[in-house]
């Protein structure tokens, strides 16, 4: 009974895992291009279009009070630095990522951000199941020509739990970045 149950998850855990890749995949193009050492990329999250928990980013944060609107700014910054260290972290050989608020380098991966759900904290506290997903578009986009090279989908790729939303979405961004940089590895 002890080996049914161990193949039985096993057998889970490969199909869970192999769903989760499925969430972050390229539509056109080749991420491979950042594989190129000795270039340079900068990322930009476009929030433009972004709805969260189905309501436009101003509208939720202005219903959950001014604080929320005031650090929103702030909190982008810590979520997508955790981007940026996963990114150069795993894409050490390829090209680098230069820090927030540089504006010239090679390429451009530019996120435009569709859908945040930031989880639940009860859910995350209690059961472990309540972390952030995120969904939208990345675009590669070649600097000196100012063409899109690849385009990836990201489809509710969600991350671990965790406390605050701040660290869920911050969790959900590292799990990008390390999906981003499997498909940089693997040219698709």
């Amino acid at each position: 009974m002890k080996k049914v149950t161990l193949l039985v998850t096993l057998l889970l855990m490969v199909a869970v895992s192999s769903f989760a890749d499925k969430r972050v995949f390229v539509v056109s193009g080749n991420p491979g291009v950042l594989k190129q050492a000795g270039k340079t990329c900068i990322a930009e999250f476009d929030y433009s279009k972004t709805m969260i928990e189905g309501q436009e980013v101003m509208a939720y944060l202005q219903k959950r009070g001014q604080d929320n609107v005031k650090t929103w700014p702030e909190d982008n910054i810590r979520t997508e630095g955790e981007f940026y260290s996963k990114f150069n972290k795993e894409n050490s050989k390829g090209t680098r990522l230069l820090p927030i608020g540089t504006t010239t380098a090679d390429y451009k991966i530019l996120f435009h951000v569709s859908e945040i759900d930031l989880g639940n904290t009860a859910v995350s506290v209690v059961l472990g199941g309540g972390g952030c997903s995120v969904s939208g578009m990345i675009e590669i986009i070649d600097m000196q020509t100012n063409t899109t090279v690849c385009k990836i989908v990201v489809d509710h790729l969600k991350g671990i739990s965790q406390y605050s939303e701040v660290t869920r979405r911050g969790a959900t961004y590292h799990r990008l970045a390390d999906r981003v940089c499997d498909l940089i590895k693997n040219g698709k």
